[in-house]
């Protein structure tokens, strides 16, 4: 969208700059209007038609530099909507970027905190067998079950960062987050 408007605002002055241009040339304008009116003597009362038609000639021959100035304002215009569009195109591709970039370290941490979690699970299995048969106590076992839901907290977290990663990439393409 940024992109769009960007790219609007240089076509708007594009067409502000051929109007300038425009402004300069004479002008030659007509007019007319035809009709019916009463109230004229010596029968006001009696419909009369009527008419008129009129020509304009605007010859610009100085106006205090206005016409080279208007133009050096326009040009400079232009070239500031250009390069706002540049800069809008860059920004947009790094936003594009980053965001991809975002995912794929989401999607990696998400595997990451997986392994950590399958880890876990077998050291809670373990820890469960040495409790069983008394080889640790009570306390360990429970720091190993502290740790699983730890590793579990952690992969929910992962997770979450990857989904959100993926809308902020979607955004950045300029897809619509409603669907």
């Amino acid at each position: 969208p940024d992109v769009r408007q960007a790219m609007e605002a240089e076509n708007a002055a594009v067409l502000n700059q051929r109007l300038t241009v425009d402004s300069l040339y004479p002008t030659l304008s007509a007019r007319g209007t035809f009709g019916y009116r009463n109230g004229l003597l010596p029968n006001i009362d009696d419909l009369t038609f009527n008419w008129t038609a009129g020509f304009s000639l605007n010859v610009p021959l100085f106006q205090g530099f206005l016409g080279a100035n208007a133009l050096n304002e326009a040009g400079k215009k232009l070239e500031s909507a250009k390069d706002n569009a540049a800069a809008a195109k860059v920004s947009a591709a790094t936003q594009v970027l980053q965001a991809a970039q975002d995912v794929q370290a989401a999607r990696r941490q998400v595997r990451i905190s997986a392994a950590a979690l399958d880890q876990a699970r077998q050291m809670v299995d373990v820890a469960k067998v040495q409790y069983d048969i008394g080889i640790i106590t009570n306390l360990e076992y429970l720091d190993s079950q502290t740790a699983l839901e730890t590793a579990r907290v952690s992969n929910l977290a992962a997770m979450y960062k990857e989904v959100m990663s993926e809308y902020a990439l979607r955004q950045a393409v300029g897809e619509s987050l409603s669907d």
